[in-house]
């Protein structure tokens, strides 16, 4: 099984760097640190705003960032309403930051604005009938729920999917077919388990182990997600293929636990590897063995993580 893994890890980085190797990549992380980043809230709020207008959004940004990268907004163009914080510095603490207050500003997708372009590697949705396994979706569900957070199919624009560390709940996007919900899920699924206020990384980083983590997850069961977990592990990375090769090496001992765990959750699965008797038995009088792997269960998080 090992050596499976180190094939698939090998062929992870291989792809990747070709990907890498054709794309400015200094131009790509300005963009990248300046579009989508919104909380939770924003994220409804533009969803909302765009499914009133008919549109799809794609990147967005405010009028000045758009700038900072070379193009403009298109004289007329309606933004999107989002609330950005407004900060103020803490007492007797120079170096924190407290929220002030709020106040409304805009922000524009890509098709309002004019200007220099530039191309981030998209990934390609995953829509074959052979990537989905509803015993496993069931799995992942139900691993999701015992670590304590609440999954909601939903429509949101922007995003495949988002896990909110806050209100212990993960997002996937109604509007996805089953082999990328099942994708999706599988992602947002790592980050429950990587990713919680002990454990602070950079986003980009985050994402990363994330993608990883779902890639290796995945393939374990049959089903290559490459054709969308290449590109998209390729673009976080900004070019620094350091951080990929690390992050694969490191993900495989959360792998082998995430693999465990999903095994005994799938019913009528022979595992593959071996389980505790105490475990066995909760599970098969209805118990989830989750709900007893103290290190698979997150602590209360901040912030939120999607795709």
């Amino acid at each position: 099984m090992e050596n499976t893994y180190d094939k698939i890890i090998e062929r992870l980085k291989t792809e990747v760097s070709e990907i890498v190797s054709g794309v400015d990549w200094v131009r790509i992380s300005v963009a990248a640190s300046l579009l989508n980043n919104f909380s939770p809230r924003n994220a409804l709020l533009i969803s909302m705003q765009a499914s009133r207008r008919g549109k799809t959004v794609t990147s967005l940004a405010g009028y000045h960032n758009w700038k900072k990268i070379g193009r403009y907004v298109k004289k007329g163009e309606e933004g999107y309403a989002i609330l950005a914080p407004i900060f103020k510095e803490a007492k007797n603490d120079g170096d924190r930051r407290e929220v002030s207050y709020f106040k409304w500003v805009y922000v524009f997708d890509l098709d309002q604005t004019d200007g220099e372009e530039f191309e981030v590697p998209k990934p390609s949705t995953i829509t074959a009938l052979s990537a989905y396994r509803g015993d496993l979706y069931d799995a992942i569900v139900r691993h999701i729920a015992d670590s304590g957070f609440r999954l909601s199919i939903e429509h949101i624009d922007g995003a495949n999917g988002l896990t909110d560390f806050s209100l212990h709940k993960v997002i996937i996007n109604s509007e996805l077919a089953l082999p990328q919900r099942l994708k999706t899920l599988a992602h947002e699924l790592a980050h429950t388990i990587m990713h919680s206020n002990s454990v602070r990384v950079d986003r980009n980083i985050a994402e990363i182990e994330a993608e990883t983590l779902c890639h290796l997850l995945l393939a374990h069961f049959g089903i290559d997600s490459g054709e969308y977990s290449f590109p998209y592990i390729a673009s976080w990375s900004q070019g620094d293929l350091r951080a990929v090769f690390q992050v694969a090496e490191r993900v495989q001992a959360t792998l082998r636990d995430t693999i465990r765990s999903i095994e005994v959750l799938m019913v009528g699965r022979v595992v593959s590897f071996e389980i505790p008797w105490k475990y066995q038995m909760r599970h098969f009088k209805g118990t989830s063995a989750i709900s007893s792997r103290k290190d698979l269960v997150t602590s209360t998080g901040s912030g939120i993580w999607g795709m």
